[in-house]
């Protein structure tokens, strides 16, 4: 699966992705449009992970996360910090995280269940 762009005023489809294998998916726009945060399984070894590229596609995926199953990311309101779920390779015991947009101070926000598909709620 591709990550694409649809101009609503034309109905162009413009592909961001083409030739890559694996599931590209979530998309997520930042809050200043100038990228997307998707997860993917790219690696083809069982593995979801969290990517970030620029919105128009110029640049590769830039791999953030190195885990099981990273999942579902979404931007905070500032663009500073993404937040998702991470579970086990049994696709159990999910968890909320967050990270700073270049993938690390990873914290984990909560624990012992089944917590996905998280999302920022403004103050």
């Amino acid at each position: 699966m591709d990550i694409c762009v649809i101009d609503i005023d034309t109905g162009a489809i413009t592909p961001l992705f083409t030739n890559v294998l694996g599931c590209n998916a979530r998309p997520y726009w930042s809050p200043d449009g100038k990228r997307i945060v998707f997860h993917s399984n790219r690696q083809l070894d069982g593995t979801l992970n969290i990517y970030v590229m620029n919105a128009h596609g110029s640049n590769h995926a830039t791999r953030l996360t190195n885990y099981w199953i990273d999942e579902t990311p979404c931007w905070s309101p500032d663009g500073e910090k993404i937040v998702f779920s991470r579970g086990n390779m049994d696709w159990s015991n999910f968890n909320i995280y967050t990270m700073n947009i270049h993938g690390t101070d990873i914290t984990q926000l909560t624990s012992g269940g089944s917590d996905i598909c998280p999302d920022w709620q403004p103050v």
